[in-house]
């Protein structure tokens, strides 16, 4: 009876969420903007090579750079500020200093490092207003004065004192209000998650108190002289990004939040912070959504009162909501006009952390916050990315922390660890953007067609007329086709190359805006790149593929039959299994004429269906590829397989499943290099059934059917948008979800978890008119079992949206 009161009541919560909002549930991440990324070489002037690596490339959007402004002598640099003359001061937290960067020749370089002020305490921001610089020591502000102009501070004087510190979360941002003439103060929570209340303030998640004050989880408002000191806003874990918007003039602010809730829990916000406002902690967190105060440490702020309810019923929705666990950082509106117009008044956001620490999405990026003056609209796109080279935390060379921009319109980045930088980034004097259709991936032998328009915003004054230029020569075409004007701006790519006699690999396509200056063309690329995959490989489809042999041993009897349970078609494989003793397992082995070459490929996928087996007490299934193995039985969640379950089930395997940590030395894999076989092992006795094997070239493979979705053929076309409801419902192992378009469109099939988070991406892309379904086996994007609840169904084509909900039961 309690169970169907929690579900009346999930469904009760999401009907409200919807007549709230239908096209924007609460909770839900930011929309994403594509900024159209492409590798770029940081480069490294001669002063730093060899101290910082030279082959570290970013991801920035056409037409920018980045180079190493400086590095010598810095440790774990923070914010920055430039002073009245255009010199760029940084917190070098980690030395304790304030340090001026000058770049007297301005050749985009620091000339030296000179130590502006020394024996601070964790001072992580600085600004500089009026006559004096302002620096936020973890204890106290300080205002100093550099009264002979050597950029040394000699005059020194505290304006906050007493500011508390103890426990977490101690760097302080320090922002000011110019036109106001006020400045703010974040002051963090000392703990994880607990109350501000007296007796309640404690270190991380431990119960070791610390000294109680008033200031704790707030923002503070004060006069420059110190005067005038409250308390602005409340219900703050962790700020650290504010600045001011452009146009309002309104505080805007980013938020650290707990640790304990798992990879997606809570999202981060962006937002704007009035006078008086609470801002959630520790009650609630994305919109109105209660912490979890169920895990140990978080039960100490129970119990929830009337008050408390009413308070949390005060959090507005914040302008943007992230990933949980991205660490936001600075946070520095763009006002100058240097980059392309669509940033400026955009608010550039830095994440120091993603799925190598805590998160579930990779991070480790600045992204671009673009919205309404009043923060409607809120659209994020990652700007500036790979600062990871690799999957793990050891493969993150930079952290991103600080944002600043110069008189220019350069923008300034720090990463405080591993390489410790300040990277600066600069648009080309020639500047455009484009938009184009063509795919990420294309299956070997398909035609590209290759459509494209480059719309010239910026030339240098006095120099020659564009050039416009598209490379397609790794793919077999031209090195320089011309595109074709449409009007004094706006240029068209349209050919059609064919890919029959091209291997399989990554290709790029290549369009140049040039414009001769001084006798010399420079400008741009626009690059995107497209990965020509094999088809997905059959092994096993009604009969074993003509170059694989179907071998059975050591207790394993086959039969390619028609009686018995069929996945695919007229045919699957039935295994007869009895393992001849403990120690030797039977074998059931797909083995090609000659290894197949993995390039290309993202794993296997094989239909399975349990017959009649019997389980021992210790069971093994097993899959064996180049000798590395898998045991699906002893992971069944992971592997999505149930041997209770008498029916088919798809098994998706990536090779990746298969590395291991190799012997001989940290950091090296073995992996999957040949597919020798594909090797399944055993000690089930029964029989059971094997149908459609094949290796994949991604995962969620394509179904059967040319679409992401299934065209249900011998139809009408549809008068209608309708997104119906999905069928079963409530559902346990899989649901199917239909819908219909009345013309071609670009759609989102998304599920969305009753936080509003994303778990799983069903289809996206172009498609014409016409009835489609799909299914859902209740995963989220990774392959992990959902558990029982309420989850959210939104289908976007074009500017329509519909929702609806379903039930999952386990």
């Amino acid at each position: 009876m309690l169970i169907v009161l929690s579900f009346v009541l999930a469904l009760s919560v999401t009907t409200a969420v919807l007549a709230q909002d239908e096209d924007y549930p609460p909770g839900t991440l930011v929309p994403e903007v594509n900024l159209g990324l492409q590798p770029t070489p940081l480069i490294v002037p001669e002063p730093f090579r060899g101290a910082v690596p030279q082959d570290l490339v970013l991801n920035l959007p056409p037409g920018f750079s980045a180079h190493v402004f400086a590095h010598e002598g810095l440790r774990k640099p923070r914010f920055m500020a430039f002073d009245p003359n255009g010199v760029l001061h940084v917190a070098n937290m980690g030395a304790d200093q304030i340090v001026a960067l000058p770049d007297r020749d301005r050749d985009g370089v620091a000339d030296e490092r000179i130590v502006a002020l020394r024996g601070l305490r964790e001072a992580h921001s600085l600004l500089f207003y009026k006559d004096a610089l302002y620096v936020a020591e973890e204890h106290q502000v300080i205002r100093v004065r550099d009264t002979d102009g050597d950029l040394i501070y000699e005059q020194e004087e505290v304006v906050l004192p007493d500011v508390p510190w103890e426990g977490w979360h101690d760097t302080r941002t320090l922002v000011v209000d110019r036109r106001n003439d006020k400045m703010y103060l974040s002051v963090g929570s000392p703990c994880d998650l607990c109350r501000m209340d007296e007796g309640f303030q404690v270190v991380a998640n431990t119960n070791n108190p610390v000294p109680h004050h008033p200031e704790r989880g707030t923002i503070l408002q004060f006069n420059p002289d110190g005067s005038d000191r409250r308390i602005f806003a409340t219900g703050i874990r962790h700020v650290i990004g504010m600045d001011f918007h452009p146009q309002t003039n309104a505080l805007w602010a980013n938020h650290n939040g707990h640790d304990l809730e798992g990879r997606t829990r809570p999202p981060e916000w962006i937002d704007i912070i009035g006078d008086q406002d609470f801002m959630g902690y520790p009650l609630v967190h994305s919109h109105q959504v209660w912490s979890d105060f169920t895990i140990a440490g978080y039960e100490k702020v129970l119990p929830i009162t009337r008050q408390d309810s009413l308070l949390a019923a005060t959090q507005k929705r914040p302008v943007a909501l992230v990933p949980a666990h991205y660490a936001p950082m600075g946070l520095h509106f763009y006002t100058s006009d240097q980059f392309p117009s669509r940033y400026h008044n955009a608010a550039f956001v830095a994440f120091r952390a993603g799925k190598a620490k805590l998160s579930s999405p990779p991070g480790y990026l600045v992204a671009a916050l673009f919205s309404q003056p009043d923060g409607s609209d809120a659209r994020m796109g990652s700007f500036i990315t790979g600062f990871q080279a690799g999957k793990t935390q050891g493969d993150v060379w930079g952290f991103p922390v600080g944002l600043a921009s110069d008189a220019e319109g350069s923008l300034y980045v720090t990463s405080d660890n591993r390489n410790h930088l300040v990277i600066k980034i600069t648009y080309s004097p020639i500047g455009g953007s484009w938009e184009h259709q063509m795919p990420d991936a294309l299956s070997v032998g398909d035609a590209l067609q290759v459509n494209a328009t480059v719309r010239v915003e910026r030339l240098v004054p006095d120099g020659g007329s564009p050039r416009l230029t598209a490379d397609l020569s790794s793919l077999g075409g031209p090195d320089a086709l011309p595109l074709v004007a449409l009007d004094d701006q706006t240029y068209q790519l349209d050919t059609r190359l064919e890919t029959a006699d091209l291997p399989k690999g990554f290709y790029k396509v290549i369009v140049r805006l040039e414009q001769e200056v001084d006798g010399v063309f420079k400008g741009i690329d626009f690059i995107h790149s497209i990965a020509l995959l094999p088809p997905d490989l059959s092994v096993f489809d009604e009969s074993v593929a003509a170059d694989w042999q179907l071998i059975g041993d050591s207790g394993a009897q086959m039969q390619v039959t028609g009686d018995g349970p069929i996945f695919y078609g007229t045919r699957a494989v039935a295994v007869k299994a009895e393992p001849q003793n403990f120690y030797t397992p039977w074998t059931v082995e797909f083995r090609p004429a000659a290894p197949v070459d993995p390039l290309g490929f993202a794993g296997v996928r094989f239909a399975f269906h349990p017959g009649d087996i019997e389980l021992p007490n210790f069971p093994i299934f097993a899959l064996f590829i180049d000798d590395l193995g898998v045991d699906l039985a002893r992971d069944p969640e992971q592997f999505h397989i149930d041997f209770s379950r008498r029916e088919w089930q798809v098994i998706e395997i990536p090779f990746t499943i298969f590395d291991q940590p190799n012997y001989y030395g940290p950091g090296l894999l073995d992996q999957v290099d040949m597919i020798d076989a594909l090797r399944f092992g055993g000690n089930m006795t029964g029989t059971f059934y094997l149908d459609d094997v094949r290796l994949i070239t991604r995962i969620p493979s394509l179904p059967r059917v040319p679409t992401a979705v299934a065209a249900v053929s011998g139809t009408e076309q549809p008068a209608a948008f309708v997104l119906a409801q999905n069928v079963p419902n409530p559902f346990n192992s899989s649901t199917v979800l239909r819908f219909a378009l009345p013309q071609a469109a670009d759609i989102e099939l998304t599920i969305y978890n009753l936080a509003g988070q994303k778990v799983a991406q069903l289809t996206r892309g172009w498609h014409a008119a016409g009835h489609y379904t799909t299914h859902w086996d209740g995963r989220n994007d990774a392959g992990v079992r959902l558990a029982t609840g309420v989850y959210i169904y939104r289908l976007r084509a074009g500017e329509q949206v519909q929702v609806r909900k379903l039930l999952l039961l386990r």
